[in-house]
């Protein structure tokens, strides 16, 4: 097995992804109504039963985007853009953490619309600046749906913020492994 070191900066992406999603659902398995109540994730970082997988769900992915960040260590344009965006997404990952949004409610909504914000941009740039695929796309228009969802849930009493959240993150956390393996130049 290879050290958590040496690898790849999309395995950091894809276990990041993975760990995230797995204690975000036993967080609903926990406490199922949360699928019905509508502030995202943030829900479950102000439920006491629920505030431990969440802080772990993204505190473990903030720490896997920091590796996947120093994983990059080509000189190319868009390595090095990459490098900066996945540190400031895994601080915005602790900020949304450390922030609950029923004490905190401006930091914690800027940080999570800020990383929403981030990682929407950064597929973007992804595709622009490194070439296009139907995945891609499709990953894209996902996103772009799910944030529209999300955005519309925010104005509602319940709805399906939590699963709105949850496939965009899963998109996202496509494009950027798409990207990352795919592309010869920037590994």
């Amino acid at each position: 097995m290879k050290k958590l070191t040496s690898l790849k900066s999309y395995q950091y992406i894809y276990m990041g992804i993975t760990i995230a999603v797995s204690l975000l659902l036993l967080c609903v398995l926990i406490d199922p109504e949360s699928l019905s109540a509508n502030n995202g994730f943030s829900y479950f970082g102000a439920v006491a039963k629920t505030v431990i997988p969440y802080s772990l769900a993204f505190l473990s992915y903030a720490f896997f985007l920091w590796l996947a960040s120093n994983s990059l260590k080509d000189k190319c344009q868009t390595a090095k853009v990459l490098k900066i965006i996945l540190i400031i997404m895994a601080l915005f990952m602790v900020g949304l953490t450390i922030t609950p949004h029923t004490v905190l409610a401006n930091i914690h909504k800027f940080f999570g619309t800020s990383l929403f914000v981030t990682q929407l941009l950064t597929s973007f740039y992804l595709v622009v600046r490194n070439g296009r695929s139907y995945l891609t796309y499709f990953l894209i228009l996902v996103m772009l749906t799910s944030g529209l969802f999300s955005y519309f849930y925010l104005s509602l009493d319940s709805g399906f913020m939590i699963q709105s959240q949850l496939i965009f993150q899963i998109a996202f956390a496509g494009i950027l492994i798409n990207y990352l393996k795919n592309i010869k130049i920037c590994r």
